[in-house]
């Protein structure tokens, strides 16, 4: 069971990873098209 825990944990941390890194370029599409 500790093993499946740790591989959710994993699981969770690409997805913010990925959540950040997909909030982060729209942040500078948006900038690029103020511009």
């Amino acid at each position: 069971r500790i093993k499946d825990r740790r591989k959710i944990k994993k699981l969770d941390d690409k997805i913010a990873a990925s959540l950040i890194l997909q909030s982060y370029l729209n942040y500078l599409k948006r900038e690029n098209e103020g511009i």
